[in-house]
């Protein structure tokens, strides 16, 4: 079941060893802090699971960090992650005007054209509703 889980719970997979490697590290790294009180080094952890130390840096290159938009930023500032990351989804006015202009200037070659030709290259690059086309469609 742990192997079904690791090949579809993720987008980038890697291999079950690896994904096993890697809980029975989160596993150990929960027991020894409960423990002790105190985060461990990898040797410690090598020592408590059994894995090579080589294992478990590989493996520590791989474990992924999880936190919460919603979470603080800073001890003593009241905003969030979410308010204080970029939105990459909006182009920036700079980007909006090089895209104008580029789109004039290919306008302006493509008048050069015969009205097939210019059509042919419009469908061919998407140059007017940004979906490819043929002719035939």
């Amino acid at each position: 079941m742990a192997r079904m889980v690791a090949q579809h719970a993720r987008w980038i997979r890697h291999p079950y060893a690896l994904s096993r490697a890697i809980n029975k590290i989160q596993k150990a790294r929960k027991a020894l802090s409960v423990s002790n009180g105190k985060f461990l080094q990898d040797d410690g952890i090598a020592k408590f699971t059994g894995l090579p130390l080589a294992k478990i840096k590989s493996a520590s290159k791989f474990m992924r960090i999880v936190g919460s938009v919603d979470e603080k930023v800073g001890d003593c500032s009241g905003a969030k992650y979410l308010e204080v990351l970029p939105d990459t989804s909006i182009k920036t006015p700079e980007e909006m005007v090089l895209r104008q202009h580029m789109m004039k200037d290919i306008h302006d070659m493509l008048n050069g054209l015969g009205s097939r030709e210019r059509q042919v290259m419009i469908l061919r690059y998407r140059l007017k509703d940004f979906q490819p086309m043929s002719l035939n469609t």
